[in-house]
């Protein structure tokens, strides 16, 4: 199933162009603030070859289904070697069989330029939410600057029929990062990298380092209003009141052998 979407174009074209730095506004307390909203880049992703399907997993019309949480019409970039992906687990009636504890399997699968598998993971996704996992230096090699990848993401409900399981698919991109900016976030509080990340259209980044804020910080309204705007921003808001599955910015879920 993963290898028969896999041909979809890549998006060629000249290196990325990061966008000026986002309005700002005051707090309560009248401090000065960057936005939280995402400020894409210029670069186009490339088309998605699967939207997550509405078979399989006894869902029904309407309802929330498997989905990746990328920017719909800007590509997705990263600065590290070993990035974070997120993506939404909707609830489910219908599981595969082997799947004896009731957790949903997810099989996660990243593909390079050449179309070669270079990472695949099967999780195990224990609730209903965003999920996210953290590519592992023991198991996978860093990603390239200025190389795109190819990420899916399959929920198994049918081991016996591949094609009735939902699949979703996205694009990644890692850049390099400039003296200044990296000056900038070597200097920055936990709780600004998330803004110039988003500011600096470097969306994997600006997406991990909110979330973890929002995940140690829950019932904070301020982690709670930026983490709203910054999905909203990005045609994300049916999003922000799902829960964050397990530890974000690593492997979040345990793994099934």
């Amino acid at each position: 199933v993963f290898l028969g979407i896999l041909m979809s174009p890549r998006l060629l074209s000249p290196a990325p162009a990061l966008s000026q730095p986002a309005d700002g506004y005051q707090d309560a307390s009248g401090s000065w603030l960057v936005s939280e909203s995402f400020n894409p880049p210029s670069r186009g992703a490339p088309e998605s070859a699967a939207t997550g399907g509405s078979r399989g997993c006894g869902w029904q019309p309407g309802q929330k289904l498997l989905a990746p949480l990328v920017p719909s019409d800007a590509m997705a970039f990263t600065v590290s070697e070993y990035p974070s992906f997120f993506w939404y687990v909707p609830e489910h009636s219908s599981l595969d069989q082997s799947s004896s504890d009731g957790s949903a399997t997810v099989k996660f699968v990243l593909i390079d330029e050449n179309q070669n598998i270079v990472y695949q993971k099967k999780l195990s996704a224990p609730a209903i939410g965003i999920m996210s996992h953290r590519l592992s230096p023991s198991e996978a090699a860093p990603l390239a600057e200025n190389k795109q990848y190819h990420w899916l993401v399959s929920m198994v409900c049918d081991s016996e029929d591949p094609s009735a399981n939902p699949l979703i698919d996205a694009w990644i991109e890692r850049i390099p990062v400039s003296e200044e900016l990296q000056a900038e976030l070597d200097s920055a509080t936990e709780n600004d990298r998330p803004s110039i990340y988003a500011r600096e259209g470097i969306w994997h980044e600006a997406l991990t380092s909110l979330a973890e804020l929002l995940h140690e910080n829950p019932q904070d309204e301020a982690t709670v209003s930026r983490w709203s705007e910054f999905l909203r921003s990005v045609s994300l808001g049916a999003f922000t009141e799902e829960p964050l599955i397990g530890q974000i910015g690593r492997a979040s879920c345990r793994e099934r052998v």
